[in-house]
């Protein structure tokens, strides 16, 4: 049986009599990459927060290993904080950054200098040791702050978008050498971002917050796959979701009239008059000169924008716009020619309004 290393039972937390955060209930299991993701506002970092001790919960309860955080003091609490800014001591090199906890703590000479020896080496900065913060690259800075906290070996390490000031290129290698890590030590990491592509490169779960309170919890592949609410498929990826009503089931097959439209889908738990969303994905649409055999929709190309390996592609549908995602090495049709666009039934997910 897995264990449960941090615990959310029913927690709320209000600023000012407005509830930020909506009774959330949450089990992370130790040695998990759980992502908190949200758009701004949305709690996640309050959430955080009272993890690390920094707010205490107006409603409800935190645990940490079994153990109730209420009754301890922030700086009792086995977890660390990374921050966005880094937080370094500009006067202190790489290696007396990173050592700096252990000595607050009076940890012996030596042992300070073999645990330092092992993050440098983790990290890859074993030969920057000597640099001060102002000498290193925003990459450099955010692995320092990462070896500083996990040299104390806590039993949760906290991330609150500590990628978002760094540029695309380095953010990517960043998340590569995030995941690493985690990996190599085993430790629970709980990682706030409103960045989609950090939360599913690096999870083994997804946490989507919306207005406070939690959407879906589940893994990458589900939460794109099969989003449960019409915020989680806004939210993750690119979406097509159109809006429409379910006129007939039969044989588990929706019918669905999208404005004057009929299309099909696969049905779930949905029932005749049911208002409901239909979610394609733009990778999952084809688009063709001529009529396909499986359900298709005509329409009329508006406009590519070009995206390295990927071209999107815009079509109007009555009233309608449909985003089809292509390989940049397949033919282009012209602006305004007449198209079709399928699908294969399986593709379309029906969500419920």
């Amino acid at each position: 049986m897995e264990k449960i290393i941090v615990k959310l039972d029913n927690v709320s937390k209000n600023f000012d009599k407005v509830k930020v955060v909506k009774n959330i209930n949450l089990n992370i299991k130790d040695g998990e990459f759980l992502t908190i993701l949200g758009p701004s506002g949305c709690g996640k970092t309050t959430i955080l927060k009272m993890i690390a001790g920094f707010f205490n919960p107006t409603e409800g309860h935190i645990y940490i290993d079994g153990e109730d955080i209420a009754k301890l003091e922030p700086y009792q609490i086995p977890v660390n904080t990374i921050f966005q800014n880094h937080a370094l001591f500009p006067h202190l090199n790489v290696r007396k950054n990173i050592e700096f906890g252990l000595k607050m703590k009076k940890i012996s000479k030596n042992k300070r200098t073999i645990e330092v020896n092992k993050m440098l080496k983790l990290v890859k900065l074993d030969k920057l040791d000597n640099r001060l913060p102002i000498q290193l690259s925003g990459g450099q800075k955010q692995r320092v702050a990462i070896a500083r906290a996990l040299v104390n070996h806590p039993k949760v390490l906290l991330l609150d978008e500590p990628l978002s000031s760094l540029d695309l290129k380095l953010k990517k290698e960043m998340m590569l050498e995030l995941k690493k890590i985690k990996q190599n030590l085993g430790i629970t990491f709980i990682y706030v971002t409103h960045d989609q592509e950090e939360a599913l490169t690096m999870s083994d779960r997804i946490v989507i917050i919306n207005k406070g309170k939690i959407e879906q919890i589940d893994t990458p592949v589900n939460i794109y796959n099969y989003p449960k609410t019409k915020f989680v498929a806004d939210f993750i990826g690119e979406s097509n979701l159109l809006k429409g009503i379910i006129t007939k089931i039969d044989n588990n097959i929706a019918t669905i009239k999208i404005g004057n439209i009929e299309v099909l889908a696969l049905n779930q738990i949905n029932k005749v008059n049911d208002n409901v969303h239909l979610l394609i994905r733009p990778e999952q649409l084809k688009i063709t000169k001529t009529k396909p055999n499986n359900q298709f929709l005509k329409g009329t190309i508006t406009d590519h924008l070009y995206q390295g390996d990927i071209i999107k592609t815009f079509v109007n549908v009555d009233d309608l716009s449909l985003k089809i995602n292509r390989f940049n090495e397949q033919e282009l049709l012209p602006l305004n020619s007449e198209v079709y666009i399928s699908w294969d039934i399986e593709d379309a997910l029906i969500i419920q309004d």
